[in-house]
């Protein structure tokens, strides 16, 4: 899902900005007691969120209106995925060696391509780098693929140890891996020249996840809180400004962004704090979101995982008490700003993006000629599948812009599609990387 900075008329400024005026202040809400497992996981994908996981039999959940109510899906599962993950408009999973898609937001699953891990591993997440989709294993192996999954190259942590992949991600040729096997080889391995050669390389904490945002590769460690890498620099930087006793004893459990928004959920040892941070400076400083109605850090809870999609964050909740669940907070927009343009339209206008070719992002004009009307900006590929949706809300009389960021979606042609109370307005744009 892709993200909109909405700017508004002054008619409408102040009371857009006393409503959405700061991400920190978001609230928790209890939105199901479903339970999927020890090992379930939550993701966001176009209008869609999938709860899934394994409890008594593969599980999948599926809700398209933000959480208020949920379907069970589960049938149309090959096995219990060990990840679902969306890319460039499709749902992928991977079960075993297998790797499968969905177009119909995961009532059925199809059959993509199969790899052979070397060590006689399974497949076990995705990741994707622009238009490059990965998915990496449980032994040494890490897949690449440049046509959306069809085809893969193998790339193998060239160390003698024994050891498992834990976690991926990948920034132009800088490839980075968590792995667990022994005080000798855990943490960080990092590869700077497309996978062929890697090197163990810890943040002073060693990382157990890691995760790629906006070219920065964050270290999510057990105790230390966050550490970055940045595109151009070999080293790790501490990232903890803002968090609890500055990441003292934090361990960061799930990581997730929207737009330049980067979020973790932590749990504190000790004083057993909890909750959600939210960065806008790329890990140089944290915010803590609201935690009224969040549930507390349970140690029974070995899956505390984060999805956000538009206008909501989400959190699933694995506990043995009334606390397990799936939880919901409302996100304000990335940013909020007045345009200047006073005068109200008089007819209902899309026009054309700028800049028109992009890469990653560019800002979409379109103006409301009336008060308080429904209006919905999508955007879709050439074989009409939706790819984004960047606004979905009522907004009043005046001239907006929004900016689309395009993450995990291949150079080509796009259509982005208007909706106003009825009417549609579609305009062509193209994205090359």
């Amino acid at each position: 899902m892709k993200y909109a900075q909405i700017s508004f008329p002054a008619s409408v400024f102040l009371l857009f900005s006393l409503f959405l005026n700061n991400l920190a202040n978001a609230q928790w809400q209890k939105v199901s007691s479903l339970n999927v497992g020890t090992t379930g996981k939550i993701v966001s994908h176009g209008q869609a969120i999938l709860l899934y996981g394994s409890q008594s039999g593969p599980r999948l959940h599926r809700s398209t209106n933000n959480g208020d109510s949920w379907e069970e899906i589960s049938g149309g599962l090959p096995g219990a995925a060990s990840d679902i993950f969306s890319f460039n408009g499709t749902l992928y999973a991977v079960y075993l060696s297998t790797v499968y898609t969905s177009t119909n937001l995961g009532e059925t699953w199809t059959p993509l391509s199969s790899v052979t891990v070397t060590g006689n591993g399974a497949l076990i997440g995705m990741a994707a780098d622009g238009a490059t989709l990965f998915a990496f294993s449980n032994r040494k192996s890490v897949f690449r693929s440049t046509n959306n999954g069809s085809n893969w190259n193998e790339y193998i942590i060239n160390d003698p140890g024994s050891f498992t992949m834990v976690d991926f991600c990948a920034v132009g040729n800088r490839f980075a891996a968590t792995v667990t096997g022994g005080s000798t080889v855990s943490g960080a391995w990092i590869s700077e020249d497309g996978g062929t050669n890697w090197t163990r390389k810890n943040p002073t904490t060693a990382a157990s996840n890691i995760y790629a945002h906006n070219n920065i590769v964050y270290g999510l460690t057990f105790g230390g809180g966050v550490f970055r890498m940045e595109s151009g620099s070999s080293n790790w930087t501490e990232s903890n400004n803002g968090m609890p006793d500055n990441g003292q004893f934090v361990i960061p459990y799930s990581v997730t962004s929207r737009a330049n928004e980067l979020y973790v959920y932590y749990i504190q040892l000790v004083s057993n704090r909890t909750g959600v941070l939210v960065s806008t400076t790329n890990g140089q400083s944290w915010t803590q979101l609201d935690s009224t109605g969040f549930p507390p850090a349970n140690a029974a809870g070995t899956s505390r995982r984060l999805a956000a999609n538009a206008t909501h964050m989400f959190f699933y909740n694995y506990a043995t008490t009334a606390a397990g669940g799936v939880y919901r907070a409302v996100l304000s927009p990335s940013a909020v700003e007045y345009t200047g343009e006073q005068a109200v339209p008089d007819e209902f206008v899309l026009h054309q993006n700028y800049p028109n070719p992009f890469n990653p992002a560019t800002t979409i004009r379109f103006s409301v000629p009336a008060t308080n009307l429904p209006v919905r900006l999508r955007v879709f590929d050439v074989l009409g599948r939706e790819m984004a949706e960047i606004v979905n809300e009522r907004l009043e009389a005046g001239t907006y812009q929004a900016t689309f960021y395009a993450r995990n979606i291949a150079s080509g042609n796009y259509f982005y599609r208007l909706e106003i109370d009825g009417r549609v307005q579609t305009r062509l744009m193209t994205l090359v990387k």
